[in-house]
């Protein structure tokens, strides 16, 4: 990415006093450190006007063990620590340490795309998509649904009842399935055409042959309703 996105000569001066640049899409503390590294050098050596820095790795971490736990704790001290290394490499200016989401402990997969392929909506051929209708896409703790054809009203009442019957059954903790008219109104955007909500502690599954409802696949998971107060705040 930074070679993508860099002002032409920039990664290789970096690189030829730091060594390679981790490039594609790392998201470890150890890649935070490679990072971090990179970005003190561009700070005392380019002094920007302006400079965001991206650090990921408790988010990795979380979503692996799961927030509030010991190998959470760890990774954000760490990260602490990376974060006075980019304060010191900036003895004047503004410093804005911001968050874009909280995390919550999961421990239930509810299997969407299993459902939507049992219906007809998708079709799979060799574990390979080979056509669709209606896809739901994964947000951890909600998803949008998306139609192929939004002007189509038997499909949509397809649809519509299949969300229903899933939020029926009180294993998927679905607390709700918002049609279009209220993502919009929510300031969503237009892309979906439902999103549904799960409780906190259920995600949305990945694994199309897994069970409707399963053992979560992650400890931890983001993407709920952010009017809930564990999204608001988490210790860690």
């Amino acid at each position: 990415m930074l070679r993508l996105l860099a002002t032409p000569g920039l990664v290789a001066d970096l690189e030829a006093k730091l060594g390679p640049y981790t490039q594609g899409i790392d998201e470890t503390v150890a890649g935070e450190v490679d990072r971090t590294r990179f970005a003190v050098r561009l700070l005392t050596d380019r002094h920007p006007g302006f400079a965001t820095i991206y650090l990921t790795g408790l988010d990795h971490v979380q979503h692996e063990s799961g927030p509030d736990t010991p190998a959470a704790h760890a990774a954000l001290e760490r990260i602490e620590g990376l974060v006075g290394e980019l304060v010191a490499a900036m003895p004047e200016g503004d410093v804005a340490v911001v968050s874009d989401h909280s995390f919550a402990a999961v421990d239930t997969d509810i299997n969407l795309f299993g459902a939507f392929i049992q219906t007809g909506l998708i079709t799979v051929d060799q574990g390979k998509v080979v056509a669709w209708q209606a896809v739901p896409w994964f947000a951890g703790g909600s998803a949008a649904v998306v139609l192929a054809r939004r002007d189509d009203p038997a499909l949509s009442a397809k649809v519509a009842a299949l969300l229903a019957g899933l939020q029926a059954i009180p294993a998927t903790h679905i607390t709700a399935v918002l049609d279009h008219a209220e993502v919009v109104r929510r300031g969503a955007g237009d892309a979906a055409d439902w999103f549904v909500e799960f409780a906190i502690g259920t995600e949305m599954g990945r694994d199309p042959a897994a069970p409707l409802v399963a053992p979560s696949a992650l400890k931890g998971m983001h993407g709920y309703d952010p009017r809930e107060p564990a999204m608001r705040w988490t210790s860690c």
